[in-house]
């Protein structure tokens, strides 16, 4: 660990140039969040997981805490084989370490997301212009025609009606940062 140093955002600190309970501090918060916070966040993973299945639909924050409700003795024994894999990653040494010949894969491609990202700041502009409110996660907006749409609604039909002109934008604007990224590189 001589040469590790910890990062966040624009600062770095070099861990062994810290008071030795300033060390002890981030070592007993960062053991905290990683039994706590990470291991809670897995298993409302998998409780959205198995709630919907196979299906590519989204489990509310209501179905989940049913589901908790419903099956106490499953959620134990989650957080158990969970804290258990944790504690073993961490002892191991391979807590954070992604196994060799492995690499973290994106969600959503680059385009997509750019796509979905202007599309989001399109209609935000329109909610503005109507003085309405861009609904979040299952709310809905209702414009003067009384249509009611969720963000996810209204992301996908912009989409639909203008994804050739937003294709585009978004493909120009993921050229210019290449260029940008390699200007920096000097390449």
């Amino acid at each position: 660990m001589a040469d590790f140093i910890l990062r966040y955002g624009e600062y770095t600190v070099d861990p062994h140039a810290l008071p030795e309970t300033s060390v002890q501090a981030l070592l007993s918060r960062g053991f905290a969040h990683v039994l706590g916070n990470e291991v809670s966040s897995k298993i409302v993973s998998r409780i959205r997981r198995e709630i919907r299945g196979d299906l590519n639909e989204v489990a509310s924050s209501e179905q989940v805490k049913a589901f908790r409700r419903a099956n106490p003795d499953v959620i134990e024994a989650w957080e158990i084989e969970t804290e258990q894999g944790t504690m073993q990653a961490l002892i191991e040494g391979t807590l954070g370490v992604r196994p060799a010949g492995t690499e973290r894969v994106a969600r959503v491609d680059p385009l997509t997301r750019e796509v979905r990202k202007i599309a989001l700041a399109e209609i935000s502009e329109i909610c503005k212009t109507n003085q309405l409110v861009l609904p979040k996660g299952k709310n809905k907006v209702t414009f003067p025609n009384g249509d009611s749409f969720t963000r996810e609604n209204l992301i996908e039909r912009r989409i639909v009606k203008h994804g050739e002109r937003i294709t585009k934008e978004a493909t120009k604007v993921l050229a210019n940062a290449t260029k940008a990224a390699a200007t920096d590189l000097d390449l």
